[in-house]
């Protein structure tokens, strides 16, 4: 669970959060902090940062939490944090989850990544954006592999997971060719 000055910036809210961005000079959206990545970032962050650093993180401790598939919600949240940074680490991040509701995989791990990277694009040009892929999107590529892997290894994902995280690991790449 995220230290309790996690809880208590991110249990601000919407309105807090505009008076956190105005306070902090580096704010850091992130979400998916409730998982297990996301606690131990906060955890790091706050140990390493101190009090100066803004986080803001939805759906810790009383803090209402966003639907990411909400392109509304999403827009207000990036708006009134004003985040310098955005890691996003929110998905359906569990293969058997994915499998068993593939299109709410499609949904939060898609469509919820360009809400977000959109809001972030309108309201936050400037931040920088981390968007947590997985070798999931690898899949059979890894099956005759005798060494690592690089990054320009063709994605061949083999479950509904490694699907969503491959098309936007493309198309990102696509994105940064152009």
């Amino acid at each position: 669970m995220p230290t309790s000055n996690a809880t208590r910036r991110g249990a601000e809210g919407a309105e807090g959060e505009g008076r956190l961005a105005a306070r902090s000079e580096h704010r850091i959206l992130i979400t998916g902090g409730a998982g297990f990545v996301g606690s131990v970032l906060i955890d790091h962050l706050e140990s390493d940062e101190g009090p100066g650093c803004g986080i803001v993180a939805p759906g810790l401790g009383e803090a209402p939490g966003i639907d990411i598939c909400d392109a509304d919600a999403v827009d207000r949240l990036v708006r009134d944090a004003r985040p310098t940074a955005v890691v996003h680490l929110a998905a359906v991040a569990a293969p058997a989850e994915a499998a068993s509701a593939p299109g709410r995989a499609w949904d939060v791990n898609l469509t919820g990544t360009r809400n977000l990277a959109t809001a972030v694009l309108q309201h936050a040009p400037d931040a920088r954006f981390v968007y947590a892929g997985s070798s999931d999107a690898y899949g059979a590529s890894f099956i005759d592999a005798e060494r690592p892997l690089p990054e320009t290894t063709a994605l061949q994902p083999m479950n509904v997971y490694a699907a969503t995280k491959a098309a936007l690991m493309s198309a990102n790449s696509s994105r940064a060719m152009s």
